[in-house]
């Protein structure tokens, strides 16, 4: 850690009409752009990360794509995944 990442997460009860529901808790209902890489710098590193990306004349722009594994797009949001991760982690929390 240490990057100096600044993140916004806002908790909320459920609705009432979820009190029922077999819908394991957590869940994520909606977010906003896409993870940035593990390692890519922090906030100034991602900053330069998306530069390279954007420009496919750059010196490396290549080795880029070929770190990601292909195509990035910053603003995705997998809500699907995040509902899976959190599934995942379950049994990992303290």
């Amino acid at each position: 850690m240490g990057d100096g990442w600044e993140h916004r997460i806002v908790i909320e009860p459920p609705p009432s009409s979820w009190v029922n529901r077999d819908q394991p808790l957590p869940v994520c209902i909606a977010g906003e752009n896409a993870c940035p890489p593990d390692d890519v710098g922090g906030p100034h590193g991602y900053t330069l990360f998306l530069e390279i990306l954007g420009d496919p004349t750059h010196e490396q722009h290549e080795d880029m794509v070929q770190w990601i594994g292909g195509v990035f797009d910053p603003k995705g949001f997998d809500l699907n995944r995040i509902n899976r991760e959190f599934k995942g982690s379950k049994g990992r929390r303290r």
